[in-house]
C-alpha cells in the first residue's frame, strides 16, 4: 500500500456513492451517479470512447506539499501533508450520442449545467467531516481550491467539468506504508 492509497480510495468511494454504507441525506452522492470508466485513458483524449464517457469521473493528484504553518520539528507530533486533487467529470452532448450507450445531454448548456450541479453535489459530500475519518493517513480536511471549470473536449460534443480540492492528511512520524 502506498501513502495515498487509503485517502484516494475514500475520495473515490465518496464520489461513487459507496461511502458511507448508509447514505446521509443531503450529504452522500447517490450510488451509481458517477463511475470510473473501464478505460483508463485521459478523458480529454479526443479518441476516448463515447460508450464510457457520460458522467464518468477521473481523480488525479495535481501536487503534494507541506502543510503551511506546521512546526519544522515533525517529531513533536503528527506529520501533516496536503495533496491537491483534480476531480473531472465528463458529459456527452447529443451529436456524440450515437457512440454512447449512456444518456447524453441535448445541448452544451445542459451538459455545463449538469456538470456544475454535479460538482455542487460532490462539494456537499467532500465538505462533510463525518466522511473524513477512518483512513491511514487520516483525512483531516477537504476544502475547495479554485473554481469549478468547464472545458470542451470535442467542441459541441463533449464537456469536462473539473474542480480542485486540497486534502489535508495527518499521520504519525515514522509511519511505514506497507
Amino acid at each position: 500500500m502506498a501513502f495515498l492509497t487509503a485517502p484516494l480510495g475514500r475520495i473515490r468511494a465518496i464520489i461513487e456513492g459507496s461511502y458511507p454504507a448508509t447514505a446521509v441525506t443531503g450529504r452522500s452522492v447517490p450510488a451509481g451517479t458517477f463511475s470510473r470508466s473501464k478505460y483508463r485513458g485521459d478523458l480529454s483524449d479526443l479518441g476516448f470512447p463515447g460508450t464510457e464517457y457520460h458522467r464518468r469521473y477521473q481523480l488525479a493528484v495535481r501536487e503534494s506539499r507541506e502543510r503551511p504553518g506546521d512546526p519544522p520539528n515533525v517529531r513533536a507530533g503528527a506529520v501533516r501533508k496536503v495533496i491537491v486533487v483534480d476531480v473531472s467529470t465528463a458529459y456527452l452532448v447529443s451529436p456524440d450520442a450515437q457512440t454512447s450507450s449512456a444518456r447524453a445531454c441535448a445541448t452544451v448548456d445542459e451538459a455545463t449545467e449538469l456538470g456544475h450541479s454535479d460538482h455542487e453535489l460532490l462539494a456537499e459530500a467532500f465538505r462533510w467531516p463525518g466522511f473524513w475519518p477512518g483512513t491511514s493517513p487520516s483525512i483531516v480536511q477537504i476544502r475547495p481550491e479554485g473554481n469549478v471549470v468547464t472545458s470542451a473536449v470535442i467542441p459541441r460534443a463533449r464537456i469536462l467539468v473539473t474542480s480542485t480540492w486540497a486534502v489535508t492528511l495527518s499521520y504519525a512520524p515514522g509511519t511505514v506504508w506497507t
